[in-house]
């Protein structure tokens, strides 16, 4: 089977569409949370069939291109399904970030807010901050013009 057909056949395309149109419908408010369970079994399928490429008579280039893009496509759509169960106050899966990479990209998801802004508080009190920098910019400036 030529790669072109593999590539389009592929569960990973019609599992993404899926999980765009749950988080549609989930943030209009007509319907559930979306679930990022299709976008992960398609990518366990194709993971699985992986091991059947390179197909005959291709080229190597258009295999390494499309295995590289169907499981980025799976990737995104968990991801999108991630930030919009976030903006739902949804129950957010775990982080599964190795620790080496952690913290993950969602590292605020589940905190309180007080301890988010007990993080970022101490951020902007140092004379890096361009919050800081801008505070003390401003009285100077107006202390000048008078």
């Amino acid at each position: 089977m030529p790669t072109a057909r593999f590539w389009s056949w592929c569960p990973v395309h019609g599992a993404s569409a899926t999980a765009c149109h749950e988080v549609a419908l989930g943030l209009s408010g007509r319907g559930p949370e979306p679930s990022d369970a299709p976008c992960t079994a398609a990518a366990a399928d194709f993971e699985a069939h992986r091991i059947d490429l390179p197909v005959p008579g291709t080229s190597s280039a258009a295999v390494v291109r499309g295995g590289a893009i169907v499981p980025d496509i799976a990737h995104t759509g968990t991801l999108v399904v991630t930030a919009a169960r976030i903006v739902l106050g949804a129950p957010v899966p775990a982080d599964t970030t190795s620790p080496a990479d952690r913290p993950g990209l969602f590292r605020y998801a589940g905190r309180p807010a007080l301890s988010l802004y007990a993080r970022r508080l101490p951020a902007h009190l140092t004379p890096r901050s361009v919050y800081f920098q801008n505070a003390v910019r401003m009285p100077l400036a107006l202390a000048a013009s008078r």
